[in-house]
């Protein structure tokens, strides 16, 4: 018997077996199919690449969302301090009056009066105190020139003891809240003579 015969038939009874050719352990490998590895790794770089995009979005998601709910709190705050403003100013009108009474009472008026306008002048001094909690404050007394930001014109006087344009009397007090001005103080200015050359 030959040695080639030998070879051939146990070939034959491997693939009667199903074997196909198990001996040779590189049969089949260069299919130009990836193997399992292959194919595992490519898998494994997709996912990682997907996981990335899921985290970058992510991050994009909660920075909008903390973008988001800053806004909501700004908005929130200045529709509070709008609001705290409208209702100041509709409250100083009230201060006004109550003012412009506790200091029409004439002197020398009757033990009772007196007492009556003290107790005005407290309600004075715990409404001025509610107005600064809420943030209202008094402007400071004009002095110098008209700012026409901070001041309201209300009338003109003569003066040469003081130069054209200074702010003679505050005729209504004037506030400002968060730094800006909700009503602007009252004033009177002083206006000297026009002369023919201040004409020209």
């Amino acid at each position: 018997m030959n040695i080639g015969e030998v070879g051939g038939s146990e070939e034959k009874a491997m693939d009667s077996l199903g074997f196909g050719n198990a001996l040779d352990p590189f049969v089949g490998l260069d299919t130009g199919e990836p193997t399992d590895n292959v194919r595992l790794q490519e898998e494994l770089d997709e996912a990682r690449r997907e996981r990335s995009q899921f985290k970058t979005q992510l991050q994009r998601a909660q920075a909008d969302f903390i973008n988001y709910r800053r806004r909501i709190e700004e908005d929130e705050q200045r529709n509070q301090r709008s609001a705290n403003a409208r209702l100041i100013f509709g409250l100083l009108p009230v201060l006004d009056d109550i003012q412009r009474a506790v200091a029409g009472i004439p002197t020398g008026t009757s033990t009772e009066i007196r007492s009556w306008v003290e107790g005005m002048e407290l309600v004075v001094r715990k409404f001025l105190v509610a107005l600064s909690d809420a943030g209202a404050e008094l402007t400071t007394p004009p002095r110098g020139s008209f700012d026409p930001l901070e001041h309201e014109l209300v009338g003109y006087e003569e003066n040469e003891d003081y130069p054209d344009g200074e702010v003679l009397h505050l005729v209504r007090q004037g506030y400002t809240m968060n730094g800006k001005v909700i009503r602007p103080a009252q004033v009177v200015v002083n206006r000297l003579p026009r002369t023919a050359d201040d004409e020209c």
